[in-house]
C-alpha cells in the first residue's frame, strides 16, 4: 500500500557543527513519521563534518524518503546556506531546526496531524524545552508564545519580540504558503536573522496556530557567538534586517512606512537603554535596582 502521507522536509544548516550535530541526526532518525525529506547544507565547515556524514549515509538513506547533502564552499551566514537549502525543499510542510536542536520522536507527526486539520494555517508554533550542551537530559526552561486571546497580532509581535520567541525548532510551515510570500525562496546573505526573514512575511500573510505541545530540545550553549556581542552593534544590524525584510515584502507602502518606523523608534530605545546601563556600570550604580525603584 503506498503512503498517501504528505512530504515534510527538514532542512538543517550546519557550520562547524560535528561536536553537536550527532544528537541532532540522530532525533531525524527517530521521527515516528514518514515520509521525511532531510536537507542538511555543510555551510563551509572545516572541520570533520562530511566524514561524519559519510558515516551516517546509509542510515539516512535508509530511514528517510529522501536525504540531500549539500557541501557549500564559502560560509556566507546562516542565511546564505539557508538561500541554497530552500531551493531543495519538495515537501508540503517543512521546518528548519538548528543543527543543535533535537525533535522529539513524534514531533513532526504531532505537526503534521495539526496542520492537516487546520488548513487555514500558514504556520504553526509549538512549545520548545530548554537544555544546557553538557546535560541534554536536564529541561532547564521552556520557550512558548501564549495563544492569543483576541485578533492574533503575531507579525506586530515578532517586530517587537513581545511573547515570542526565534528558536525554530518550534516553528513548521506550510511550503505552499512561504512560495506565494517569497517565490524565488531567496535569502540574503547575512550573518544571521534567518527566522525574522522566514517569519515576518507568512505570518503577515497567513495565520498561525498554536499546538499545546512540545517539539523537541534547544540546546544552550555556554560559548555561544552571541555571549559577549556588542549589542549596540548587534541592535543596528537587526534594525537593519528588519527594514530590509519590510522592504521586500509585498504590503502597502504606507503600511510599510508605519512599521519601519516602528522599528526605528523600538532600537533607538534600545541603543538608549544600553547607554544608561554603561553609564550606571560607570559609576558602580545597579541598573536593575534603579529600574525597579522607578517602577513603583
Amino acid at each position: 500500500m503506498l503512503n498517501d502521507k504528505p512530504l515534510v522536509s527538514i532542512l538543517t544548516i550546519c557550520y562547524n557543527g560535528t561536536p553537536w550535530l550527532k544528537p541532532h541526526l540522530e532525533s531525524v532518525l527517530a521521527q515516528t513519521y514518514e515520509p521525511i525529506e532531510y536537507i542538511l547544507v555543510n555551510n563551509g565547515s572545516t572541520d570533520s563534518m562530511d566524514e561524519m556524514i559519510a558515516s551516517y549515509r546509509q542510515k539516512l538513506e535508509s530511514k528517510l524518503a529522501k536525504f540531500i547533502y549539500i557541501h557549500v564552499d564559502k560560509n556566507e551566514g546562516v542565511t546564505g546556506g539557508m538561500d541554497v537549502g530552500l531551493k531543495y525543499i519538495s515537501g508540503k510542510y517543512f521546518t528548519w531546526p538548528n543543527a543543535d536542536d533535537i525533535l522529539y520522536p513524534d514531533s513532526i507527526k504531532k505537526r503534521v496531524a495539526f496542520m492537516e486539520q487546520n488548513p487555514a494555517y500558514g504556520l504553526c508554533y509549538a512549545e520548545v524545552d530548554q537544555v544546557y550542551e553538557d546535560d541534554l537530559n536536564t529541561i532547564v526552561g521552556l520557550l512558548k508564545r501564549t495563544p492569543p486571546t483576541g485578533p492574533d497580532t503575531l507579525f506586530q509581535d515578532l517586530i517587537l519580540e513581545k511573547n515570542v520567541f526565534f528558536t525554530s525548532i518550534g516553528t513548521f510551515a506550510r511550503t505552499e504558503c512561504f512560495d506565494k510570500v517569497n517565490p524565488t525562496r531567496f535569502m540574503p546573505h547575512n550573518e544571521a536573522g534567518e527566522n525574522y526573514q522566514m517569519l515576518l512575511p507568512l505570518s503577515y500573510a497567513y495565520p498561525c496556530g498554536y499546538l499545546n505541545d512540545k517539539s523537541g530540545k534547544y540546546v544552550i550553549r555556554r560559548h555561544s557567538a552571541s555571549h559577549g556581542i556588542d549589542e549596540i552593534n548587534f541592535y543596528r544590524r537587526v534594525k537593519d534586517l528588519l527594514q530590509k525584510t519590510l522592504n521586500r515584502m509585498d504590503i502597502p507602502q504606507q503600511e510599510k512606512l508605519f512599521w519601519q518606523g516602528v522599528v526605528k523608534r523600538k532600537y533607538c530605545k534600545q541603543k538608549l537603554k544600553v547607554y544608561v546601563k554603561k553609564c550606571l556600570k560607570f559609576f558602580h550604580i545597579n541598573y536593575n535596582l534603579i529600574k525597579k525603584l522607578y517602577s513603583k
